[in-house]
């Protein structure tokens, strides 16, 4: 299935939560803001939030540097 991720069309296995996609991409699972269709998605919501043809996905993580 399609979904928009961080601006790009992916292809990703149909009933994937949010937190297999973090998984399958190697993002670390702290320190992340997720936006599924624009509304946030929190840590504990990812394991339940399963996704549909065509969401859009924002994954942000943060760094820390100088």
């Amino acid at each position: 299935m399609k979904i928009n991720l961080n601006g790009e069309i992916k292809c990703i296995d149909h009933k994937s939560s949010v937190t297999q996609v973090i998984k399958d991409l190697n993002f670390p699972n702290d320190g992340l803001v997720t936006l599924l269709n624009e509304n946030i998605i929190s840590q504990v919501e990812r394991n339940n939030t399963i996704l549909n043809e065509n969401d859009s996905l924002e994954i942000i993580s943060f760094v820390s540097g100088g």
